[in-house]
């Protein structure tokens, strides 16, 4: 029994479970959304990097330069990683290959 004196400490019935640091890489990741709060795998789109731009600059100065140095801009592999949610689109994550930077916009 609590007397006047005593603190009594709730349990908190809060949710928001959202790990401290999501490893986002070039694979979909399992995520809550902090915009729709929607539990699922993000989607990924690729969008040319530093990774993209030096890999295209390496060919062009090897000589292939007919057209050859523009293939890093056709491999996916080659592009950055942008993670977003699958229901709102909302950005949540990149992995960015040049420096294997992963970068949480919600930090």
């Amino acid at each position: 029994m609590a007397t006047s004196g005593d603190i009594v400490v709730e349990p908190s019935t809060s949710t928001d479970v959202r790990p401290s640091k999501v490893q986002f890489g070039p694979d979909p990741v399992e995520i809550k959304c902090p915009e729709c709060d929607e539990v699922g795998e993000t989607e990924i789109f690729y969008q040319s990097g530093v990774f993209t731009y030096g890999l295209c600059l390496l060919l062009l100065f090897m000589g292939l330069w007919l057209g050859c140095f523009a293939i890093p801009f056709c491999v996916p592999r080659a592009k950055d990683c942008v993670h977003k949610c699958s229901k709102c689109e909302t950005e949540v994550g990149r992995f960015r290959r040049y420096d294997k930077e992963i970068s949480d916009p919600y930090r």
